[in-house]
């Protein structure tokens, strides 16, 4: 019979036999023992399956392997969500680690929230640095504390990555979309979705480690190939399909962005029709059809790059 942990910690591997060890080492000498590490193997070829075993062989807390056909890290999020048996979970990358402190803080952050309001929120967001001991991004400023979560990442010009413990019942009921497989779908797209709903607690406290690199096959630099587009544009549909109401915060950054969702859409062969249904709300259709004709602007510019190699 499987325990049932209040937290469930998620880790999405593809071909990161060489630094999954990270990820385990750093949960072998958490201060908090309530949870279950859940792997789920996005089609490696490495021999990770193995490598498992021998955590498992090793580890004192649960660990759970799944593993599926190369689909994409999003789908990979729609399996945890499935079969993780916690409250809560902390997402941690493959090739990342976490202060030996990271889920006692951030559960006593998220208990801090009287219990008759903790519905109303997602999470807790905590800070993050690298593996050099430097600060990613920046620290939660004062209007950031009541604040939703996609208005503190507007209100930032450099918000960077973060880490938390997050409601696995959000997830569930924000899945992330599986009609693109094998591309990157920013998790943007589901931050954006749950944050019309729900409120995120920030702490100014660094508790993951993300280990920073320039590797080619690093996720984020897919957003910007055409390869990647099917991914991409749940990435830029979400502004106007979830956050029109920050619109006056920054016009400039929702023009942009919703002009080139519109160039990426019609790349990936959808048309306006396809657009409009996707977006479904008046605000954000409204501004999708003020910015069509920069969208065609650059969806032109593109495809002229595009054939010229």
């Amino acid at each position: 019979m499987k325990k049932q942990p209040t937290i469930s910690v998620f880790t999405a591997t593809f071909n990161r036999k060489h630094t999954l060890e990270r990820v385990f080492n750093s949960l072998k000498i958490q201060t908090y023992h309530d949870f279950e590490w859940l792997i789920i193997d996005d089609g490696s070829t490495d021999g990770t399956e193995d490598l498992v075993r021998k955590f498992k062989s090793e580890a004192d807390f649960q660990i759970r392997y799944y593993s599926q056909s190369n689909r994409g890290k999003h789908t990979a999020y729609n399996l945890f969500a499935k079969h993780a048996l916690g409250t809560y979970y902390c997402s941690i990358d493959s090739d990342d680690e976490v202060r030996a402190e990271c889920l006692q803080r951030l559960l006593f952050h998220f208990d801090e929230i009287p219990l008759s309001e903790q519905g109303e929120y997602a999470g807790v967001m905590c800070l993050a640095e690298n593996q050099f001991g430097e600060l990613i991004g920046e620290s939660f400023v004062n209007d950031d504390f009541n604040d939703n979560l996609v208005g503190v990442i507007i209100r930032h010009k450099n918000f960077g990555d973060k880490g938390g413990l997050f409601r696995i019942s959000v997830l569930k009921e924000f899945p992330f979309p599986e009609d693109v497989e094998r591309v990157y779908v920013p998790e943007s797209y589901h931050h954006h979705a749950y944050s019309s709903l729900y409120k995120m607690k920030f702490v100014n406290e660094i508790l993951i480690r993300p280990w920073v690199d320039t590797r080619a096959d690093h996720l984020t630099h897919a957003l910007q190939t055409r390869d990647n587009y099917p991914g991409t544009v749940y990435g830029l549909l979400c502004f106007p399909k979830y956050s029109m109401r920050y619109f006056f915060r920054n016009p400039k950054l929702f023009i942009a962005v919703t002009s080139k969702y519109v160039a990426v859409a019609l790349s990936i062969g959808k048309g306006l029709a396809v657009q409009y249904n996707e977006i479904g709300n008046f605000p954000g259709r409204l501004l999708w059809a003020l910015v069509l004709p920069l969208g065609y602007i650059r969806f032109n510019i593109d495809s002229l790059r595009a054939s010229r190699g």
